[in-house]
């Protein structure tokens, strides 16, 4: 079944949580990993089923984009990126719905 939030910290004093706009960072407690990673406890950025949402996996800096794609939320009803990059230092994950 895996294993929840291990080696994992969300960092909340500058979450960005908006409309159509959801920013987080996420440190690793261990070398470098990826974890698939499901958005839970949203307040204004709402997901809906048949969106398509891009995402991007950031350094801090933002000088450097690790990983970026298209989710779409799954039969459960939640938005889940598979196989997302952790840095030690912090990755900046920055999702946005996308209108077609």
């Amino acid at each position: 079944m895996g294993q929840f939030n291990r080696a994992l910290l969300w960092r909340s004093e500058d979450l960005v949580d908006e409309p159509d706009r959801y920013e987080v960072t996420v440190l690793g407690l261990c070398k470098d990993g990826a974890a698939d990673v499901t958005l839970r406890r949203l307040q204004q950025f709402k997901i809906q089923a048949g969106k398509t949402y891009t995402w991007a996996n950031a350094s801090l800096d933002g000088k450097t984009t690790l990983q970026q794609g298209e989710a779409v939320i799954g039969n459960d009803g939640l938005l889940t990126i598979k196989g997302f990059k952790v840095l030690p230092a912090g990755s900046r994950l920055t999702i946005r719905r996308q209108e077609r």
